[in-house]
This record gives C-alpha cells, structure tokens and sequence, in this order.
C-alpha cells in the first residue's frame, strides 16, 4: 500500500511483502550468522536503505511467533525500547491503526509512528505488515519526531510442529534533523567585552548588523544567550540537516539481529506468561473480542505540512564510532 493510504489490505498487498521475502534480486548480503541472514537494498527515493531478515527457530512454533508479535501486552515485557503503544480503531477485523513510540540510542531523539497494521493467517503462513498513516486524533507532540515506515513485515513459515522461519523486511525513515554549527560572537550591543568583528557574520560591530537580524540568522534565542555566548564562547546552530544515512543503515543492521534474538527470546517465555494474564483473550485470532471503534477514513486525511511543521532537530554529536560502541543491549 502507498504511503498514508488507509484501506482494507488485499491480497496483492500480501503478495508484495511475500516478495520482498523471497526475491533476493538487488539485495546485498550484510551479514551472515548460523542460520540468520541479513540483507539491504537502496531504494530510488530514498537514502534510507530497506533490510530484511530470515531465520530460523528451531525450538518455536510458528503460531507462537504469531501471537507474540501481535500480543500488545506482553509486547511490554519484551519490546525493551517501547514507550507506548495502543489501538486507535480496526478496519476490519484483520485491520487496524495504532500508535507506536520508541526510545532511541543517544543523541537521537525519541520517535513515534502511526500505522495500519494488517494481517493474514493463509493456513501456509502468518502475515503481518504495516505502513504509516494519518489520524487527526494523534497529532506529532513534542519530544518526538514523527518517523515513517514505508513498508514493515513479517513472514513466518512452519517448518514443523516445533520449528519455523521467520522473515523480516522493513524500510524506514526516522526523520528528524541534525543540528550543523558555527561559532557566533554576537552579543548585544555595549558588552564590554563584544568583539569588534563577529567571525560568524562579518559586521564591524553587532550593533550594526541589527540585534533582531542577529538573532533570526543564527537562531540566538535570547539576549542572554547571546551575552553568554560571548563570555564564554560557544557554538550555536547555524543549519540544520538531514539526519545521516549511514547513521540509520548502520544502526539498522546492527539492531535488527538483535531484535530477531528478542522475539526468539520472548517465544521462549510466552506461553508461561499467557497462563497467568487473560489466556483466552486473543482478539487476532478471535474476531468476536475485537471491541475497537471503527476507523474513519475522513480522520485520516491529512493537512498539508510544512518541513518544518514535521520534523524536529536531533541534539548533540553524531559519529560513526560512537554508535557502533553503543549499540549494544
């Protein structure tokens, strides 16, 4: 489906995700690893490359792995990097809108999606995918940066009474901004220590360049800033960019094993958590729970935005060598 379309997932859908899955055409191999595999593919319209997983679980049921990825509260005990997540309203039975915000590794701020989520059990398999959407309920709010996925899904194929393959592609993009910096001097005029020349802007003197143009220029908020700047010379935003594309492919291979090993782990410790917290309640598998209000299209219709309106600046440094030694569990 195409990015902010909301409607009933059909089969050509399904069959998309199920290609992406199987047709390695165009893909490198990133990553190789007893029997998990990770590939990527640059896409046309985006810097943000796609990734796809496949592995094998030799101890779990592939019906095991479909409830686990579909469970929304034992998702909170596993899913470590989940800050919220609720049902905004259903479709259709096999599809819904919910709500998703994650932490992310420092400096990156926290994100958020909003997508539909559609499923399939084909009898063969479980599907699942989802894409972002729009709902006039569920604005972008501060602290987090609206992120979109273009396409996210899951394959799993039983192998045999205990075993399955699990497949996994997603493409993403975090949105966002990445402050760039200069050094400004400005302060307002008559400190006694302002230079005579601002390095940044040229101006024989601040006064002359005008305070409020300072300001607006060099995104200075305030006079106090300012005077702060110059008693104690610092750097300030003077652009602001796109996040980086080798920040998110790199931590994208780098996250998506380790989530693969947190589903497999969760499998592992699901049924015994089932028991204990409302077994019978499985609304993916029994439509008569379902008790979400029906979804209007008209809610998810979007206004037209500015850049700036939807994406927010990071803070702090980005490097390569930082992320790579963080990125650990």
């Amino acid at each position: 489906m195409k990015l902010g379309e909301v409607r009933v997932a059909e089969d050509d859908d399904f069959k998309q995700l199920i290609s992406c899955v199987d047709n390695h055409d165009g893909w490198d191999l990133e990553y190789r690893k007893s029997t998990t595999f990770v590939w990527t593919k640059t896409t046309e319209h985006t810097d943000f490359k796609m990734i796809k997983l496949k592995t094998t679980f030799k101890d779990v049921r592939a019906s095991l792995v479909y409830d686990v990825l579909h469970d929304p509260n034992y998702r909170k005990i596993w899913d470590k990097h989940m800050l919220e997540s609720y049902d905004i309203g259903c479709l259709n039975p096999n599809n819904d809108i919910g709500y998703y915000a994650m932490n992310c590794p420092s400096p990156l701020k926290k994100r958020d999606f909003v997508v539909q989520r559609s499923w399939l059990d084909t009898g063969k398999e479980y599907l699942l995918l989802n894409h972002s959407v729009y709902h006039n309920t569920i604005p972008p709010k501060k602290g987090f940066i609206r992120a979109i996925s273009y396409l996210t899904g899951f394959v799993i194929r039983s192998l045999d009474d205990e075993s399955c393959e699990l497949s996994y592609v997603t493409h993403s993009d975090p949105k966002g901004k990445k402050n760039t910096y200069n050094t400004c001097c400005v302060v307002r005029s008559g400190h006694r220590r302002a230079p005579e020349i601002c390095p940044v802007c040229r101006a024989s003197s601040p006064d002359k360049m005008g305070l409020a143009d300072v300001f607006e220029q060099y995104r200075i908020p305030s006079e106090r800033t300012a005077c702060r700047i110059i008693v104690n010379p610092t750097r300030v935003p003077d652009k602001a960019s796109k996040l980086p594309p080798w920040l998110v492919n790199k931590l994208s291979q780098i996250f998506a094993p380790k989530m693969l090993k947190r589903v497999h782990k969760a499998c592992l410790g699901y049924d015994a958590w089932k028991k204990a917290h409302n077994p019978r309640c499985k609304p993916w598998l029994y439509p008569e729970q379902i008790n979400l209000p029906r979804i209007s299209v008209d809610h998810c219709i979007q206004k037209e935005t500015t850049e700036e309106e939807e994406e927010e600046e990071e803070e702090g440094k980005f490097d390569e060598k930082s992320f790579i030694d963080t990125s650990d569990d």
